[in-house]
Formats: structure tokens, C-alpha cells, sequence
């Protein structure tokens, strides 16, 4: 069984590395399209397909949605899996091939979208309904497993994946749908923000001594400049999150629950001070867990993308940090560094975007100035940041 279960997760995991993010892309600039021109979106499946349908449905229809905003425009999309009286009338009186397109014919025109999820792309229903959206001149989309079958040749729009196991095609639909949606909330909430990714210790707080841990509040100790910093950055319009390694847990010197008394010790410290943190992400292993959290990787920069509820906009963030690991972290995100001075042991192996001796001196810099000077070993370099 366990060989099964691994074999599961594996291939699932395969298949949603190949996903390519320029088709996602595209069906996304589809729907905002059909959403900017009033048109409709029909949605259809059968079995598990059919409680995809629904769901998709109701994260784009409700889920979308900005309640701040009392002008916003919703998404005009319909299910037709729900209405089981007509959908059990014409597949009783007509045909079940014919489920999706008669109801299509009361409805469909020019200019909307038909999206079809299907694991073997080969349902007669589905494929009707599709070629009768073609002959109004409606744009299809297709989440198609088993390699794409007759739906792949016909769809305007996929995303398809090859295995050809039903449960692995139906979680690819619904994981593609959910990818879909947030991408498409996110999207809608017009501004993207602009991120400082802070690392803690030696950033926002003096450092332990080398190798050794702040392992309580009473060891905590921010730093004098600090709290002027962070206000100049936050007038600049930057959000902040905490990016931090906390290794110490795996070690036995402190406990989760002690580190979460440190952190809501310092939010409120901070909170006084009207400075906000919009999330701390810490990871607590060690260097043989092999997890993909701990710095450099970038895990935890990847689970704020996919849980704040704003789109960061990477070109306009930092990441900030006193350590070889949040310079190299930066440079895998492909996002510009900031390396502090202040409580580091010691120069980065990689050159970061500018070094300055705390995050007041950075936002000074900012403050007077949208030109970055830094030097490597070889040149000068001028990068140019638009605030």
C-alpha cells in the first residue's frame, strides 16, 4: 500500500510540474476578457467532473468577488451540472449526449465561453457541446486528462495532463481550477503591493551571539533605529513580511510555542508603534530535514505569494536580510537584495543588490533617491528602482 500511495503522489506531483504557465495565462486572460465584455461562462462535466464544475462555478461567481468595491463586475457563470431537472429531462426525453447542448441553445452566444472538464476528453456529451460552441462562434476552454482525447483536438484553450488514472485527472482539474480563481481574485484586486521580505534576527533585532538563538522575549532586543525605519518604509507604501529561520526549534533550545510568544510579544510592540506586519513565515528545521522552507530555498517566499491576499509585485520588493542564505534566497526569487551590516558575521557570497548598516539607513536612501549605486568586484553598477 505504501508503494501505491507514493506512486499516487508522485505521478500527481509530475503532472502538475508540467504545467505551463503561459497557457494558464492565457485561459486566465480569456475570462477577464469575458468578464470586461458581459459575457457568459458555461461550465459542464459528468461524475466527478460534474462536482468540479460546480466548484469552479462558485469560486469564480463568488469567490472573485472584491466586497469593498460596490462597483465591481462579477462573473456571469453558470454550471450546467445543477439544474437537475432539465439536465434529467433531456437526457430521459432526448439523449444524455445531448445534456449540455440543449441547454447550451437556450442560452449560448457569440463571444461566451464554454469550459469543459473532462479525465478522458472523450465524453459524447461534452464533445457536442463543444462543437456546437464552435458553430456560434463561443470561445472553449478544456481541463482534460488521458492526454486531451477527441476535446484536446477541438478546444480553443487546455490544460491537459496525460495520466490516464481518473482520481489523478479529477485532482488536476481541481487544482487547475483553484489556480485559476485565487490567480484571477488576486488579479482583480487592482494595486499589487510592493513586499519587504525581512529576515528577523539581525534585521529587525540584535543577533544572538554566533551559533546561538533568541530563545525568549526577555533575550529579544529590536534595534533603536528600527521602529523610524520601518515607518518610512511603510509611508513609502512597502508591506512587510517576516522571513525567518528558526532552526533552534529542531535543536531543542526553544519550542514552537515559545517562538509564537516572541512573535505576538513583538507584533504588539510593533502594533504601538502603528507599524503592521502582514504575516510571519518561519521555518523550524534543521539542515538534515531537507525541507524546501528553510534559506536560501524559497518555500516560505512561495506561501506568501499563494496565501497574502495581494499580488506582490516581485519587480518593486526586497528581500532583507544580514546572511549569505536571504541574499541567495533574493536571487533565486529573482528579486533585488538588500544586505544589512548591521549583526552580520560575515559577507555574502553573492553580491546583493545594495548594503547599507541597518533598514534605516536603506530607507533614507529611498527617501532621497530611486537610483541605487552599488559596486561588485569588477564594476559599478546603477540599477534604477521606481518606488
Amino acid at each position: 500500500m505504501e508503494s501505491y500511495f507514493r506512486s499516487y503522489v508522485e505521478t500527481l506531483k509530475t503532472e502538475l510540474d508540467r504545467i505551463n504557465y503561459y497557457d494558464v495565462e492565457q485561459i486566465i486572460n480569456v475570462i477577464l476578457d469575458a468578464r470586461k465584455k458581459d459575457k457568459q461562462i458555461f461550465i459542464i462535466g459528468n461524475g466527478g467532473s460534474a462536482a468540479t464544475a460546480s466548484h469552479l462555478t462558485c469560486d469564480l461567481a463568488k469567490g472573485t468577488i472584491n466586497h469593498n468595491d460596490h462597483n465591481f463586475k462579477r462573473f456571469r457563470t453558470i454550471s450546467l451540472t445543477d439544474n437537475m431537472a432539465i439536465f434529467t429531462a433531456i437526457a430521459n426525453d432526448i439523449s444524455y449526449d445531448d445534456a449540455f447542448v440543449e441547454q447550451l441553445k437556450n442560452f449560448l452566444n457569440p463571444g461566451d465561453i464554454v469550459l469543459a472538464i473532462t479525465a478522458s476528453g472523450n465524453s459524447p456529451n461534452i464533445i457536442k457541446a463543444i462543437e456546437f460552441a464552435q458553430e456560434v462562434n463561443a470561445t472553449t476552454i478544456g481541463l482534460l486528462g488521458f492526454g486531451g482525447g477527441k476535446a484536446g483536438k477541438l478546444v480553443d484553450y487546455q490544460l491537459t495532463i496525460r495520466s490516464r488514472n481518473y482520481g489523478i485527472a479529477e485532482d488536476f482539474h481541481l487544482i487547475s481550477g483553484h489556480i485559476l480563481s485565487q490567480m484571477i481574485r488576486i488579479i482583480l484586486q487592482k494595486d499589487s503591493q510592493k513586499v519587504l521580505f525581512l529576515d528577523r534576527d539581525g534585521v529587525l533585532n540584535h543577533k544572538a551571539p554566533e551559533h546561538d538563538y533568541i530563545k525568549s522575549w526577555e533575550e529579544f532586543r529590536f534595534y533603536p533605529e528600527i521602529f523610524e525605519g520601518l515607518h518610512l518604509l511603510q509611508e513609502m507604501g512597502f508591506r512587510f513580511v517576516i522571513i525567518t529561520n528558526q532552526r533552534g526549534i529542531a535543536r531543542g533550545l526553544f519550542t514552537e510555542a515559545q517562538l509564537q510568544e516572541i512573535h505576538s510579544r513583538m507584533l504588539s510592540e510593533l502594533k504601538l508603534r502603528n507599524i503592521t506586519i502582514d504575516k510571519i513565515y518561519y521555518c523550524p528545521h534543521d539542515y538534515s530535514d531537507n525541507c524546501n522552507c528553510r534559506k536560501p530555498d524559497v518555500g516560505m517566499f512561495h506561501r506568501a505569494q499563494s496565501e497574502l491576499p495581494y499580488l506582490i509585485d516581485l519587480n518593486r520588493s526586497f528581500v532583507v536580510g544580514d546572511s549569505d542564505s536571504d541574499i541567495k534566497a533574493g536571487k533565486r526569487l529573482n528579486v533585488k537584495t538588500v544586505f544589512i551590516k548591521n549583526g552580520s558575521y560575515q559577507k555574502p557570497e553573492i553580491e546583493p543588490t545594495i548594503t547599507v548598516k541597518n533598514l534605516l539607513d536603506f530607507a533614507n536612501i529611498l527617501k532621497k533617491e530611486t537610483t541605487l549605486q552599488f559596486e561588485t568586484n569588477s564594476e559599478k553598477v546603477v540599477h534604477t528602482y521606481q518606488l
